[in-house]
């Protein structure tokens, strides 16, 4: 039937946890089900969204240790931060990682890693781009994420943009610019953002570009992802920004194949309250300075 690769959302290999966090009595199995489909020679990637007190430190350690067993058909193993709102209201109590928190996942994860190299060749498992940036370290280099297996996740999306832009700055035209550029983005990324915004203005002259990091009030506080910013936030961050040309944001902030924010404002309808042109630019670094510059790069 051509039904592999699977993606699967484990989260853990604990029968009585997978129970107990899906709350579906039918969920314990999960390892069974892979095992018989690794049998048959299908492929999946897999997924553990982290939740503290709840399938982090040694049941963590269970699930990877337990997915690994499957290799090679567990081609690969995302881990990433449970996202939580301000609206919980009636739902269970869950804790947002910190800086902290944050710096212990990621070195319990790399300790698999280089044993999981070790044995097979491969790192496996993959943290998303949140815990590094929340934890305060460099992410990992784009060799080290094996071809992005999980970009999809968020797994990647800054390492895969550095090593487009690390190639795509060469390729500059040289010829006068006259630019004034805004960026919205998510609090996390913006000082990522402004690194390469800086990079270009070293390069050339007559660009001025200004990051504006908008805080998510509409989802919360400790939602600080570009991907889930909507505009209503954007417009109280930007309330005057009429002397820019234009305004970029990541096509991210966009429902999948629409012009439509998550809180169901079109971009049509933002760029007519903010009076600028708005374009949506994808998390890719070519393109990324294409749109900045408003010009083609060189190949």
């Amino acid at each position: 039937m051509r039904v592999s690769p699977i993606n699967i959302s484990v989260h853990t290999t604990n029968p009585e946890l997978r129970v107990k966090m899906l709350s579906n009595r039918f969920a314990g199995n999960i390892f069974s089900r892979m095992k018989k489909f690794a049998d048959a020679g299908l492929y999946m990637n897999c997924q553990i969204v982290l939740c503290p007190d709840f399938n982090d430190k040694a049941e963590l350690d269970r699930t990877i240790t337990d997915l690994s067993l499957l290799l090679p058909y567990t081609v690969s193993l995302s881990v990433v931060p449970v996202g939580l709102t301000a609206h919980r209201e009636g739902l269970c109590r869950l804790t947002p990682f910190n800086k902290e928190s944050s710096l212990e996942v990621v070195r319990q994860v790399e300790a698999h890693q280089q044993r999981i190299l070790k044995e097979h060749g491969t790192r496996f498992v993959y943290l998303s781009d949140e815990f590094y940036l929340n934890a305060g370290l460099p992410v990992p280099t784009a060799e080290e994420y094996e071809g992005f297996p999980q970009i999809e996740n968020g797994v990647g999306l800054i390492a895969s943009m550095q090593e487009e832009f690390d190639d795509a700055i060469g390729r500059i035209p040289k010829r006068d610019y006259s630019r004034k550029i805004a960026i919205a983005t998510g609090e996390l990324a913006a000082p990522f953002i402004k690194r390469l915004t800086e990079r270009i203005c070293e390069k050339v002259k007559g660009v001025s570009i200004e990051v504006y990091a908008v805080k998510n009030d509409f989802f919360g506080g400790g939602v600080n992802v570009a991907g889930l910013v909507c505009a209503c936030d954007i417009v109280k961050t930007l309330e005057n920004i009429s002397q820019y040309d234009e305004l970029l944001i990541p096509d991210s902030m966009l429902r999948d194949g629409e012009d439509v924010f998550l809180d169901n404002i079109s971009l049509d309808e933002l760029s007519k309250t903010l009076d600028i042109k708005i374009t949506p630019v994808p998390n890719d670094g070519y393109l990324f300075c294409e749109a900045v510059l408003g010009t083609e790069l060189e190949f």
